[in-house]
């Protein structure tokens, strides 16, 4: 993948084949706003624009489940948070 590290907050969720991963960008102000998912071996142009957080006062983040079936898509800021899961991580 070619996309620059200032584009992104740095972490991934690897799907269970480990064929893909998930990760999240940041927007013009450097705020994680959006999860894409790359498939390997192929053009960033080509990622899965997966979530994209509309409020710009929430951050958006993702890690594993504790089981590792899922990818969990967790957004707030420092009142309110939501989480999705995305999955199962295939």
């Amino acid at each position: 993948m070619t996309t620059s590290s200032r584009e992104t907050d740095g972490g991934v969720v690897w799907t269970a084949a480990s064929t893909s991963f998930y990760y999240v960008k940041l927007d013009d102000n450097h705020r994680p706003m959006q999860v894409w998912k790359h498939r390997l071996g192929t053009p960033q142009k080509d990622d899965v624009l997966i979530h994209q957080e509309q409020d710009s006062g929430w951050f958006t983040h993702i890690h594993e489940s504790a089981s590792g079936r899922f990818c969990v898509i967790a957004g707030g800021d420092h009142e309110t948070s939501e989480q999705w899961l995305v999955g199962p991580c295939q």
